[in-house]
């Protein structure tokens, strides 16, 4: 029976390149396709790509000294055991012996196994260097193409903080505690700051707690919450500072702690809005919700406290021992054009079902008819370019980038607060 005849080198060469090909290309197309992504969300993609490339790099590191180290004992063993003179080091007796095994191929693991079995001390650092140069070398050969094009993309500097996604995945955790009321108070304090450090101490010291290790902890709360990346946001600061007292900042504050706590987003989704007709939900079945999105939690009535808390001290709902009552909600101007930049961050054209099936209407409870209003004044205010509703086609375009934006929002808050519609509730 004939048997398979082996491929020859020419073809595995052939086929080596074809591969490397393919997968430069397969690693290209992705970039290309994180490049068109809004750019949040393009930043945390390339990102990804580039940590996916670096944890294969050092798998790949990894079986290349394996590999060599097993070389180096087959190659050691068919040339047979060392001549006694080789490892003599000519020193006096009185002197301590040591063995320096050659870096060449064939004095790896094997030489090295040889010297400790006649009592010598080994030379570790030798062997891990001889391991080194061939492994760096492969991966030169496998991934300097890749590498070269992170450095003309990134340049020669360290990423800076903006570079950090506005709202990365934290997961979904425990929110045992909301701490609503101080951060009504002291988010706005944070544009006197430009360091987080700093603001970290500062709310250490002037948070309303007795003990010091609890304001640490409510301040690394605040922080971790509402500025993601340990990153004092820009945006955030100047919008808090202009809006404070007035009642756009609860509802940005409910907005962005839904971004970052996801039981309140789900809580927020899957029971509040969805009883928006009945008016009202059940505190036992936020409680049933919370035990059953966070099984292994023993903090379900701490949870579902906090969350009726923050509905209550945002202004969002009405709540009491038993129940969270809502109802659709008017917001204020300046609110609902920081959160449309922060939903849409670079200028475009986006359609209306993307604001009216949101977070607009589904966690800040707001009118749909009254968004679309909104969106006609932020045209009128220059913050949109456009707004259109022909027949079905409803859209708006963004005229500025979200840091672009921010000084006309700022202007807006400071020009219209919106005391009036501080119940934020229709009839």
């Amino acid at each position: 029976m004939a048997r398979n005849r082996p491929r020859c080198g020419n073809d595995q060469g052939k086929d080596s390149r074809r591969d490397l090909k393919a997968v430069t290309a397969m690693v290209a197309s992705m970039w290309a396709a994180a490049e068109k992504a809004d750019a949040p969300l393009s930043d945390w993609l390339r990102r990804k790509i580039v940590g996916e490339i670096e944890r294969l790099k050092r798998q790949v590191d990894s079986k290349l000294r394996l590999a060599k180290l097993c070389d180096s004992d087959v190659t050691h063993a068919r040339r047979g055991p060392p001549d006694p003179a080789e490892t003599s080091d000519q020193r006096s007796p009185g002197e301590r012996r040591t063995v320096r095994p050659s870096v060449e191929r064939g004095a790896g693991a094997g030489a090295l196994r040889t010297a400790g079995q006649s009592g010598l001390r080994p030379n570790r650092s030798a062997k891990r260097t001889s391991a080194r140069p061939a492994a760096a070398e492969q991966q030169r050969t496998l991934f300097s193409e890749i590498e070269q094009a992170e450095a003309v993309e990134e340049g020669p500097s360290s990423s800076p903080p903006h570079e950090i996604p506005r709202f990365p995945d934290l997961g979904l955790r425990v929110y045992a505690k909301d701490f609503a009321p101080q951060a009504l108070t002291v988010i706005p304090q944070a544009a006197n700051f430009s360091d987080v450090e700093d603001y970290r101490e500062h709310l250490a010291k002037t948070l309303p707690f007795n003990a010091v290790t609890t304001r640490r902890r409510a301040a690394n709360f605040l922080i971790g919450r509402y500025f993601p990346g340990h990153h004092l946001h820009t945006d955030l600061t100047k919008f808090a500072q202009s809006a404070a007292g007035t009642p756009a900042l609860p509802d940005v504050l409910f907005y962005l702690t839904c971004r970052t706590e996801k039981i309140v987003a789900q809580v927020a989704e899957s029971l509040v809005w969805p009883s928006l007709a009945e008016g009202s939900v059940p505190r036992t079945k936020v409680k049933e919700f919370v035990a059953e999105m966070l099984p292994e939690s023993k903090s379900a009535k701490q949870i579902t406290s906090a969350i009726f808390r923050t509905y209550e001290e945002f202004g969002i709902g009405k709540t009491n021992r038993t129940t969270l009552s809502v109802c659709p909600r008017f917001g204020t101007l300046p609110a609902f054009a920081y959160i449309l930049y922060l939903e849409f961050p670079e200028p475009g054209m986006y359609k209306f079902e993307r604001v009216l099936q949101g977070p607009m209407q589904k966690w800040l409870l707001w009118d749909q008819a009254w968004i679309v209003e909104q969106l006609y004044s932020l045209r009128q205010a220059r913050l949109l370019s456009k707004v259109s509703e022909i027949d079905s086609h409803r859209q708006f375009t963004t005229r500025f980038s979200l840091a672009e934006a921010m000084d006309r929002i700022v202007a807006l808050a400071e020009k219209n607060p919106g005391f009036s519609e501080k119940a934020g509730v229709l009839n």
